[in-house]
């Protein structure tokens, strides 16, 4: 088998039946119709070979590499050790389902050298790629058979019946409960139900809060919107007003947006600032004030401003020469009052 692998060659069919040993003690390999050369990529291998040899990944009819050949040889060597058949008198769907599923293994018997027992639970690891080459194995089996080799045939054989009664036991039991194969697939349905279900739930929970997320987004998209559209409108009127009225808004850029409790604070300092005494009052309008800028949604119209009336000419001559009179009599007293040089 490590000379076949080493030509990349995998033979599929690996089991007692055909292996073959001649007069002189010489083991060989038959069989080899559903042998298939193996190419860089792992193969796809159609359902061939006996259901106890099979490894799970045949059964699940997946893609399979080199390592079928050693879950295989795993089954042979437990053969050579027990002397029994393996999954004798256990139905055919049984081994399928219990191998496909990685929760059936071949009994090892609790006696048996720790060499081998290694050995062949290393050969029957679930994933393929934590099973040993053959060339592994040959190293192994080096140091694993110097416990049978010095063991007397009498010894050897008195353990070998002992492990087939333990082996006899353990496949009774598997006899026994194979009646609860449909129940465990029922069992195992189920499950997989409650947790199609339970993803379809998350799945409807996530998919709400899209949703949301989704709605929040198309709102602020529309109150930007309105906000600009604002914001453009804002800009045309003051630009209507400054062309008309020069000098009624600043040269720098207003925020668009100020809160009302900001608004009423700069109202009252403003306030308070051009009603001190000896202050100049300004001329200027507030511009927080709604008589300056009104409401956004009508269009305001043109501001009016009262003309300043203009003094009639009687008056102002009679206030200039009242101012003269009382020019020339505080000359007069301040002559009279004075002392003479």
């Amino acid at each position: 088998m490590n000379y076949l692998h080493l030509h990349k060659i995998i033979h599929r069919d690996l089991k007692s039946p055909n292996v073959l040993v001649t007069q002189t003690d010489n083991v060989k390999i038959s069989d080899f119709g559903t042998s298939k050369e193996l190419s860089d990529k792992s193969t796809k291998m159609s359902f061939a070979g006996t259901v106890a040899w099979m490894a799970p990944e045949v059964i699940r009819n997946e893609p399979v590499s080199e390592k079928v050949d050693i879950w295989s040889f795993g089954v042979v060597l437990w053969e050579l050790l027990t002397g029994e058949i393996p999954y004798k008198d256990v139905d055919s769907s049984a081994i399928i389902w219990g191998v496909g599923s990685n929760s059936l293994h071949l009994p090892v018997p609790s006696t048996c050298p720790d060499g081998f027992k290694i050995l062949m639970k290393q050969t029957w690891q679930g994933k393929p790629r934590n099973r040993p080459s053959f060339r592994q194995i040959l190293l192994h089996l080096d140091i694993a058979s110097a416990d049978i080799l010095g063991t007397p045939q009498e010894t050897y054989f008195k353990s070998q019946a002992e492990w087939r009664e333990e082996v006899k036991k353990h496949f009774e039991k598997i006899k026994s409960e194979g009646t609860c194969i449909h129940r465990l697939d029922e069992e195992l349905i189920r499950r997989r139900r409650d947790e199609l279900r339970h993803a379809l739930d998350i799945r409807e929970h996530y998919e709400r809060k899209l949703e949301r997320a989704n709605n929040l987004y198309m709102e602020l998209s529309a109150i930007m919107l309105q906000l600009e559209v604002r914001e453009k409108e804002l800009m045309k009127r003051e630009q209507a007003v400054e062309k008309k009225y020069p000098g009624t808004y600043k040269r720098h850029l207003v925020r668009p947006i100020v809160r009302s409790n900001a608004v009423e604070k700069l109202i009252k300092k403003k306030g308070s600032i051009s009603h001190k005494p000896g202050m100049p009052s300004s001329k200027r309008p507030d511009l927080l004030r709604s008589d300056v800028i009104p409401s956004l949604d009508p269009l305001p119209s043109p501001l009016r401003f009262q003309p300043v009336q203009k003094s009639p000419p009687l008056l102002v001559k009679l206030a200039t020469e009242a101012s003269l009179a009382t020019a020339v009599r505080t000359a007069k007293e301040a002559t009279a009052s004075s002392p003479p040089s």
